[in-house]
């Protein structure tokens, strides 16, 4: 049948998600013991990770992408269409990244409102 390829990233940066889906692909509709290649892309943002003042950066460290297949079987009766089925073929590699932080974009970080004295 066919399967979706997942690829998640999680990292021991402090910011950092547990996990966060930074790709995805699917496999064409596949025999018993027939295999495919399933190309998956991400960009840097997929490594990047927000710190305390809003600034978006891919930092060095140990990332740990994992992948799964997720094998489409079950059939919605009112759609016609596949939903989750059994997960196949974990895989999990190690990214190190070195080097200064590379910023990819800031979101301005408001003051905190100061407070206002009222007299009564």
């Amino acid at each position: 049948g066919e399967s979706v390829v997942l690829a998640f990233v999680s990292s021991s940066h402090r910011s950092a998600p547990l996990s966060k889906l930074i790709s995805f692909g699917r496999s064409p509709s596949l025999r018993p013991g027939e295999s495919a290649v399933v190309e998956l892309a991400t960009e840097a943002l997929g490594f990047a990770l927000a710190n305390d003042h809003g600034v978006m950066a891919v930092r060095a460290g140990t990332y740990t992408v994992r992948c799964c297949a997720v094998e489409m079987t079950k059939q919605l009766a009112s759609h016609g269409r596949t939903a989750g089925g059994l997960e196949v073929s974990p895989l999990s590699a190690f990214i190190t990244i070195f080097g200064a932080p590379r910023i990819l974009y800031a979101v301005p970080v408001m003051p905190p409102a100061r407070a206002r004295r009222t007299e009564l």
